[in-house]
């Protein structure tokens, strides 16, 4: 299984802005043709019942070993960077993250079991993770102030997990969302997923 990273700065430019723009309605596309169905059933519904039938920790793609070096250059070698990490399911990612002195990490995801499961399981030992459950296509919470966005493997989710030809829809809202508010505050993102996007200038 090929696992694709894109970690970099975003520009200020509205000319790139443009561009990013239609970059992003044919990564889109690409994910949405080149996804398998996976079983991710009905949107959160099927992630609920997911976890409450097998609430142990799953990782999807690589662990935080395999990619603290991505990790480090998304958040500019900087332990104190403030990360959102987008659909965080039960990923021990943000408690090894924790554990390696990124302490402001804020974890989002659509499924309200396995946000109360995390939260619960990291309260005595890792009380400055924050959890929330949100929707990753209507992320009021990013106007706070973070340095870093990590998506691993949501963007798969989406394109396996989307009803008909609705996935690209749901996907260029996410991407547009997430990537507009970091590229207005110069700051990183890092996706990693199973699919290969375009390449890009």
């Amino acid at each position: 299984m090929a696992i694709n990273a894109i970690s970099g700065p975003l520009s200020n430019s509205q000319d790139k802005g443009s561009a990013k723009r239609k970059e992003v309605s044919e990564v889109a596309e690409e994910a949405t043709e080149d996804a398998q169905a996976a079983g991710y059933g009905d949107g959160v519904e099927y992630w609920n019942k997911r976890y409450r039938g097998d609430p142990n920790p799953f990782e999807w793609l690589e662990s935080f070993a395999e990619l603290e070096s991505l990790i480090k250059e998304a958040t500019s070698g900087r332990a104190d960077a403030s990360v959102l990490h987008v659909g965080c399911g039960n990923s021990l990612l943000p408690e090894a993250m924790y554990d390696h002195g990124y302490k402001d990490v804020t974890n989002i995801d659509v499924a309200e079991v396995c946000i109360q499961q995390m939260a619960e399981r990291n309260r005595t030992m890792r009380p400055e993770l924050k959890w929330f459950e949100m929707d990753a296509t209507e992320m009021g919470l990013i106007e706070s102030s973070f340095d870093t966005v990590i998506d691993k493997s949501v963007l798969d989710t989406f394109a396996c997990g989307t009803p008909g030809d609705n996935a690209p829809n749901v996907i260029n809202k996410y991407l547009l969302e997430a990537m507009g508010d970091v590229k207005r505050k110069g700051r990183r993102i890092a996706y990693m997923t199973t699919w290969l996007p375009a390449e890009s200038d």
